[in-house]
């Protein structure tokens, strides 16, 4: 995680039980078409197909509402600590979980450092509006 990639030649395939966090890739060349376990990365294409129908952003926000859920102790007010990794183990069932989360860091949701996630105000904000 928080790793800087220049001039590199990535063969994606390659990796297992592996994820790339808030990584950044310089000139690099990659094979595969699964990315799916690069979260938050810059300077790689990743998941470019933004077409989206209805039901799409209604899972979508489903699993957002989950995310968000997630960073919450069971009172539901007291915020806390993710690990993206443990995160993304329990939501598996959902293959929209990257490109949401993605979502989510971008717009400030939440912030990441490493391998670990918080939950913003303007998170918390997000999830009432759910």
């Amino acid at each position: 995680s928080n790793m800087t990639f220049k001039d590199s030649i990535f063969n994606f395939s390659r990796f297992s039980d592996c994820s790339f966090v808030n990584c950044h890739f310089e000139n690099c060349q990659y094979e595969s078409a699964d990315n799916s376990f690069l979260f938050n990365c810059s300077g790689i294409e990743i998941d470019k197909n933004e077409t989206e129908d209805e039901q799409d952003i209604i899972v979508e926000e489903s699993v957002e509402k989950k995310i968000l859920e997630s960073f919450l102790q069971v009172d539901k007010k007291t915020r806390r600590m993710r690990n993206i990794s443990a995160l993304r183990n329990s939501l598996s069932d959902s293959k929209d979980f990257k490109k949401v989360f993605n979502s989510l860091v971008r717009h400030k949701y939440i912030v990441t450092n490493g391998d670990k996630a918080f939950v913003t105000d303007e998170g918390l904000n997000r999830l009432t509006a759910l």
